[in-house]
């Protein structure tokens, strides 16, 4: 499938594209920041994305005009701030019943629940910095 080239587009169309380009970046150097494992696949997509391996995500949701949380059932004049709604994911390895049929030991379990608690906080401190 073909790319198609953007680069002669205007500024003013590229809007979105630049904000989730930001909101990955800020992403992840605040995992950087506090010393969690990036992901080596990491990006933005529109939509719900495939997960198939360890990555980081950002994936739009909607736009639309209202303050964040708003109902957007009303009507909107045009000069109200407008509004994302997306979705941050992480997917790490996890243990899983292997081949023997043996079923991960609790160790295991409570060993991948760790970075898993890591990256739910790491999300939490991130909510301040995408305001």
């Amino acid at each position: 499938m073909a790319v198609v080239d953007i680069s002669t587009v205007h500024t003013d169309a590229l809007n979105l594209k630049n904000f989730l380009d930001a909101v990955l970046q800020k992403t992840v150097s605040k995992f950087e920041e506090l010393n969690v494992p990036v992901p080596s696949r990491y990006f933005w997509t529109m939509g719900e994305p495939s997960i198939d391996c360890e990555q980081l995500v950002v994936s739009f949701i909607q736009i639309y005009l209202g303050l964040p949380g708003d109902e957007a059932s009303q009507p909107q004049r045009c000069s109200v701030p407008r509004s994302a709604v997306l979705r941050i994911s992480v997917s790490r390895p996890i243990p899983v019943v292997g081949v023997n049929g043996k079923a991960p030991t609790g160790d295991k379990i409570q060993e991948a629940s760790e970075i898993a608690a890591v990256d739910t906080w790491v999300f939490m401190e991130l909510i301040n910095e995408l305001d």
